[in-house]
């Protein structure tokens, strides 16, 4: 029997990185018997972490943890019963086929003794993948502790300016970028922290926080852009974006020129060369949930391109990874998740964002350590809330679209939707939030005044279930003109999905529709 050092060492090494272990056909004893209870777990928990790639899965044969007491799986077609151990994330596979993989090479002092150990005393041979980043999920639970020392929970840096040495020391600190212990217009310890968090989940070089969503757009706009620039925008925005770009940026002789999001092409077509110095999506939009291409906007390469991905959050959805320049949140929204911060934040390269932030301390949108704070705790349960939300989400589009009283649904994993086909490529959730008409401002009044679990509200993202009126309220200050053309109707509805179980929540849905 081998000793419960090796055991634990094995199980550490093996279980998280990706490994190959070949054993000789022989017969198990009862010493070596295969927990069949922690690869029932692993399967019970692997159809929640991937969505719609669950599909493409088969758990025909089934990869496990492997302990020196277990038996090795037997396939037909391996005489040595090989198993591959794989992470299991939004992008793992599970498969005891290792051959379609070929193995990389990774140092192999980490288990080099157990391997020796394997291989004299029982005959094992253990091969070594290279062990697959972290998942997403994972990320958001470690990212941005570096300012907390060995606090689990996120430190509070509460002080508005520090304390310098000498004039030395002052003039280096006022000089330099992004310095922590300064002054927190320029930046903040509890800040950083929530930045480097986030940087972490896009896969960017550098996020960048400010006071709110329209902060972070106003500021990475009018860093980027000046009097005689060009900016190529869909037409299918969120009002106070469309409201900036037609009012302060017009009159500071910034020109915008609208796009439809759902017309193959048209970003591209409309740039400026020479002059467009700015490309500006919000996908999915708000309200109608409709989505812009985002291979196609990371091919353009002259101006700079900025993606809105507040309702699809990081784990939805990572513009960076489609070319795109800046990826930009409203972190008042999912990614703090609990209607408790105003914040926003851009991610993207270092070189960009130093410059847009070289801007920001002049504009002044600072973000709040205590924001950043209640915005870390709601990136440490990101994963956890979207899964229920998208999975509550996804029940009540399917209920609503069937549903007579409405005239339409509009939710990108509904196979209906006129751009699944784009959701299915570039999102990795489909969303907690979906919209819905019920023909005119009376019916949609009448909703609103029936449900009783569902809160009326404008934000998203948050635990409670809230349901708003676009055209009386996020979208209000639109005239009836720019509303008929980004299809915000009379009788259109917003819903963003909380945490409520779902079988309550399409209970009250149902009801309050009648």
């Amino acid at each position: 029997m081998l000793d419960s050092e090796f055991e634990l060492a094995l199980h550490h090494e093996l279980a998280w990185s990706g490994k190959t272990i070949e054993a000789p056909r022989r017969r198990s004893s009862d010493r070596e018997l295969f927990d069949r209870e922690r690869i029932a777990h692993r399967i019970r928990v692997h159809p929640h972490l991937g969505g719609r790639r669950n599909q493409r899965i088969g758990i025909d044969t089934v990869a496990a943890v492997w302990r020196p007491r277990f038996e090795t799986m037997r396939t037909r077609e391996d005489p040595v019963h090989r198993i591959a151990i794989q992470r299991l994330s939004h992008s793992a596979t599970l498969r005891a086929d290792t051959d379609r993989r070929t193995p990389r090479s990774v140092p192999a002092q980490r288990i080099a003794p157990y391997s020796e150990m394997l291989t004299n005393r029982v005959g094992y041979r253990v091969e070594m993948f290279e062990a697959p980043p972290p998942s997403p999920a994972t990320r958001a639970i470690h990212a941005g502790r570096q300012a907390s020392g060995r606090s689990l929970a996120p430190a509070l840096w509460a002080s508005s300016t520090w304390e310098s040495e000498s004039l030395d020391d002052a003039h280096r600190r006022a000089t330099g970028s992004r310095e922590t212990d300064f002054y927190s217009r320029y930046c903040n310890p509890t800040v950083r922290s929530f930045e480097e968090a986030v940087r972490d989940l896009e896969g960017a070089e550098e996020s960048l926080a400010f006071a709110s969503g329209m902060g972070a757009i106003a500021s990475t706009v009018l860093a980027l852009c000046s009097a005689g620039s060009h900016i190529v925008a869909q037409r299918q925005l969120y009002a106070g974006t469309l409201a900036f770009l037609q009012g302060p940026c017009a009159r500071l002789g910034i020109e915008t020129t609208f796009v439809d999001v759902a017309t193959p092409g048209a970003f591209a077509s409309a740039v400026e060369p020479g002059r467009t110095m700015l490309v500006l999506a919000e996908s999915p939009s708000n309200p109608r949930l409709e989505l812009a291409d985002l291979d196609e906007l990371g091919a353009i390469k002259a101006p700079f391109t900025v993606v809105d991905s507040t309702f699809a959050t990081p784990l939805g959805q990572r513009p960076l990874d489609h070319g795109i320049d800046i990826s930009l949140h409203s972190a008042t929204k999912g990614i703090a998740g609990h209607n408790d911060a105003t914040l926003g934040v851009i991610s993207g390269d270092a070189d960009l964002l130093s410059e847009i932030w070289a801007y920001s301390v002049l504009h002044g949108a600072t973000p709040s350590p205590f924001d950043a704070l209640n915005a870390l705790r709601g990136v440490r349960t990101l994963a956890v809330r979207t899964t229920q939300q998208n999975a509550s989400a996804r029940s009540l589009a399917v209920m609503l679209a069937d549903h007579g009283k409405v005239t339409t649904t509009h939710y990108p994993g509904l196979s209906e939707h006129p751009q699944h086909s784009i959701a299915a490529r570039q999102l990795m959730q489909y969303g907690t939030v979906l919209s819905f008409d019920v023909g005119t401002i009376d019916a949609a009044a009448a909703f609103l005044d029936r449900v009783e679990l569902c809160r009326v509200a404008t934000s998203l993202g948050g635990p409670e279930t809230l349901v708003c009126h676009p055209a009386t309220s996020t979208h209000a200050s639109l005239t009836p003109g720019e509303q008929e053309s980004t299809g915000v109707t009379p009788g259109l509805i917003r819903m963003s999905v909380g945490l409520e179980e779902t079988v309550d929540l399409l209970a009250d849905v149902e009801q309050a529709l009648g």
